[in-house]
């Protein structure tokens, strides 16, 4: 029983803490058209939707002199009018997040699709409140063509929020051993004591 109990006290010593899942949200309008001809997918007025799941060990401290926190956002979706773009599409180290206060600050990233016509190139970051729907044939072998967009972001209606502890492996194994010591130690005190006359 003593081995039990300095069993569970060092699996809790060295077990991890749990972490925490983090939910961001923004909308944003297609607000602009660059060229005349025609998009087979997207025109403006279309709403553009970005998801993105973090976790603690996407976010990062803040950088000097800015406002907000930054968080690694590659489990991040942004769709339009039926097309995708994904945070693996990332041609640089992103895509991040700028977030404060329960809000998305900034999104910053450049979005390309590689070797397919999935989708155009995506950038944003540092324009405003704005991103761009681009041109992106010969770069990564993206092959969509399109006459580009504006998108306006609607920043204040955006949304960064913390979900929850998501348990780690090692949260469930304490607790099953647990189980099983109390399950031990009573079992143990039921056991009658047989007595030799």
């Amino acid at each position: 029983m003593r081995f039990a109990v300095a069993l569970l006290v060092g699996m809790l010593a060295v077990m991890p803490a749990n972490a925490a899942t983090y939910l961001a949200k923004m909308r944003g309008t297609i607000t602009s058209q660059w060229s005349s001809f025609d998009d087979p997918h997207l025109k403006v007025g279309d709403h553009v939707f970005l998801t993105a799941t973090l976790t603690d060990d996407d976010l990062y401290a803040p950088w000097y002199f800015d406002p907000g926190q930054y968080a690694h956002a590659s489990n991040l979706t942004i769709t339009a009018g039926g097309l995708h773009w994904y945070g693996g599409d990332d041609i640089l180290d992103g895509p991040w997040l700028v977030y404060g206060k329960g809000k998305i600050l900034d999104l910053l990233t450049d979005l390309i699709p590689g070797d397919t016509d999935r989708a155009p190139g995506l950038i944003s970051g540092n324009l405003n409140g704005h991103a761009a729907i681009y041109d992106a044939r010969d770069y990564y072998g993206n092959q969509y063509e399109t006459p580009g967009f504006t998108i306006t972001w609607n920043l204040k209606g955006s949304s960064f929020r913390k979900l929850g502890a998501v348990p780690e492996p090692a949260s469930w194994a304490l607790m099953l051993a647990g189980f099983g010591v109390t399950g031990a130690a009573l079992r143990r005190r039921r056991l009658p004591s047989i007595q030799i006359a």
